[in-house]
């Protein structure tokens, strides 16, 4: 009976897809800052009086709030294939699915949810 020798670690470094993921980990909380520094400025205060509400409302809050709907979708949609492309990749002991993109995934989604039901 042969005893198999231990297997080496080929790996020189990330690949090609360990570092699309990287890259997207880093766009997806991009993402969210930019979307909460959008809710921040286009949100007006409900301690103000109704006439400022409507104005702020009709000139461009409307525009600010929809592009920051559309960020975290598309978001979601890049955490997805993130985690998807981890996934695969995912084959050894060592390799694990990062938990930012499962994180950011959450945020988005909870967002999303959130700014279609109460903007």
């Amino acid at each position: 009976m042969m005893i198999s020798p231990k297997k080496k670690n080929r790996r020189r470094g990330p690949d090609t897809l360990v570092k699309i993921v990287t890259i997207f980990s880093v766009c997806t909380w991009l993402i969210i800052i930019v979307v909460m520094f959008i809710y921040v400025s286009y949100k007006p205060s409900y301690s103000s009086s109704s006439y400022f509400y409507k104005h702020v409302s009709a000139t461009g809050s409307g525009i600010g709030i929809t592009s920051a709907k559309l960020l975290l979708f598309l978001n979601l949609l890049l955490c997805i294939w993130g985690i998807i492309a981890n996934m695969l990749r995912n084959r050894r002991k060592t390799d694990r699915i990062r938990l930012s993109l499962v994180v950011s995934t959450i945020l988005s989604f909870i967002g999303f949810i959130l700014m279609m039901v109460l903007l």
